[in-house]
């Protein structure tokens, strides 16, 4: 999953979380629908810290969470905070040209040597390159979507801690977000 979203994703995550006001308030500006809390609360940038501990087995009772809600919440995650699903496109499309110009050297060399069937290489051939020129197109097409989506997120590219030119700001209008040495201090 780290490899498709991102190598922010600390291993183990769950959705249980202490988090501070700024971190909260960050959190609630963001225009997410459907947050996926174990992304987008690493991805704001807080210090964190984890607390570890082994799990137990289950001592009565089944789980609520079946194997289909969380196949949904891994695709959620993934179109979420990836365009690797849209890059699938792109990269098959170039395996597809690059065995097309493989198939082409083969099928030259069986013409040569009189192998061939009339009219049935040269239409393979059409066929898959065509396909492979679909494919590419189809993959940069879904480049520039990915592009378009994360622009329409409307996600920060990122959040002010504190204002130092107005000191005063933050008391007249409730707590300010806080700095990074003051979040550090409240975690340990």
């Amino acid at each position: 999953m780290r490899r498709l979203v991102g190598k922010q994703v600390p291993a183990q995550a769950g959705d249980f979380r202490l988090l501070s006001r700024a971190a909260v308030e960050a959190l609630r500006e963001l225009p997410e629908r459907s947050p996926v809390l174990r992304l987008v609360v690493p991805w704001l940038g807080f210090p964190s810290g984890e607390v570890t501990y082994q799990r137990e087995e289950r001592a009565a009772g089944r789980t609520k969470y079946p194997l289909s809600r969380m196949a949904g919440l891994a695709a959620e995650s993934v179109t979420s905070f990836s365009a690797a699903p849209l890059r699938v496109a792109t990269w098959l499309g170039l395996l597809g040209v690059t065995v097309c110009g493989v198939l082409v050297v083969v099928t030259v060399a069986a013409w040569l040597g009189g192998s061939t069937v009339t009219g049935w290489p040269s239409l393979y051939l059409a066929i898959l390159f065509l396909g492979a020129v679909q494919l590419l197109c189809l993959g940069l097409l879904g480049e520039y979507v990915a592009r378009i989506y994360t622009a329409v997120q409307g996600r920060p590219a990122y959040f002010v801690a504190s204002d130092t030119a107005e000191p005063d700001a933050a008391d007249a209008d409730g707590p300010a977000t806080g700095g990074a040495a003051e979040l550090a201090d409240s975690l340990r």
